[in-house]
């Protein structure tokens, strides 16, 4: 009888100690945000493509840190579709509407002095545009220009 006495109490300590280590642990709990409102993201664009002042794709240093992780995914995926990274100049804007990143990539072909603003598309065959979603870190999508 003294026994099963004993039993009681342990199961009603185990218990009470379960529940104050789940209410600790449930304090503890960090949430991270999932959105990027409040973060500003600057565009790098250009206006004479005659002269770019744009980075190449495959110098991730040159892009500002916030873009560097963005930079690295984005260059492998190009070389995964047979493509050379380094051949890339990169112009990127913010589609604001689903915090998703754009990367205009225009090939070494259709810049510089092979620069026509007459043009309208990609004569090259070779420019780029690929989204890249900042909050899951991977590339969403590449397609080629018209």
């Amino acid at each position: 009888m003294l026994l099963n006495k004993f039993a009681h109490i342990r199961l009603a300590t185990y218990l009470v100690v379960v529940v104050i280590l789940a209410f600790h642990f449930q304090a503890k709990k960090r949430v991270i945000p999932a959105d990027l409102t409040g973060i500003t993201f600057p565009e790098i664009t250009t206006k004479d493509l005659r002269n770019p002042t744009l980075p190449r794709l495959d110098t991730t240093d040159k892009f500002p840190a916030i873009y560097r992780e963005a930079a690295t995914s984005i260059g492998s995926a190009i070389q995964n579709e047979g493509l050379n990274p380094a051949e890339y100049f990169a112009e990127l804007r913010i589609e604001e509407a689903n915090h998703v990143l754009r990367f205009d990539l225009w090939h070494q072909s259709v810049v510089g002095e092979n620069y026509d603003p007459g043009w309208k598309g990609d004569r090259s065959g070779k420019c780029r545009t690929v989204r890249y979603d900042p909050l899951q870190g991977k590339v969403l999508e590449i397609h080629g220009w018209r």
